[in-house]
């Protein structure tokens, strides 16, 4: 997982060190190769939303799809650019994406976490900073080196090697 260390490496002095010490065993890698189906629930999704739309998502359905947080990868750009991203994963394992622009991309791939729900709703709640400090600092309130919420345990995933996309 290239892409991940580089992004610790980064952020080691960065404003979210905890979080990827945090983070280091838990990254999962994911492979959507169909767009993702329609949302059984009623559930109102935005564009650029992804996080609330994860949250959203996970609520609509009782927790039964978990919300991760990581990099999507769109495959137009060949596996080399990742942006911040939310999504769910079921307990399939599969990788349900319902924001509007990923919704419908075909082959997209996913490197993330697993945030516990409440933990993704109160960071939502912090509207001005970005999410993954916020993750961080409702984890390690006060700067501690143990995090404070449990994390749940994750779907069982497909991973994929993203050098081999």
């Amino acid at each position: 997982m290239q892409f991940v260390s580089m992004m610790k490496t980064m952020n080691k002095h960065g404003m979210k060190p905890q979080f990827y010490e945090w983070a280091d065993d838990k990254w999962t890698q994911f492979v959507r190769p169909d767009p993702t189906g329609e949302l059984d629930v009623s559930v109102t999704l935005q564009p650029r939303r992804s996080y609330d739309n994860a949250v959203a998502v996970a609520k609509a359905t009782g927790g039964r799809l978990q919300v991760y947080i990581g990099w999507a990868f769109d495959p137009q750009f060949g596996g080399s650019f990742g942006v911040e991203h939310a999504w769910n994963v079921g307990p399939d394992g599969a990788v349900y994406d319902y924001s509007p622009n990923w919704r419908d991309k075909a082959n997209a791939f996913y490197c993330g976490v697993l945030i516990p729900l409440d933990v993704a709703e109160q960071a939502l709640a912090l509207r001005e900073v970005d999410f993954f400090y916020a993750v961080q600092t409702i984890l390690f309130p006060g700067g501690e080196d143990t995090p404070e919420a449990d994390t749940p345990e994750p779907a069982h995933a497909t991973f994929v090697d993203l050098a081999m996309l």
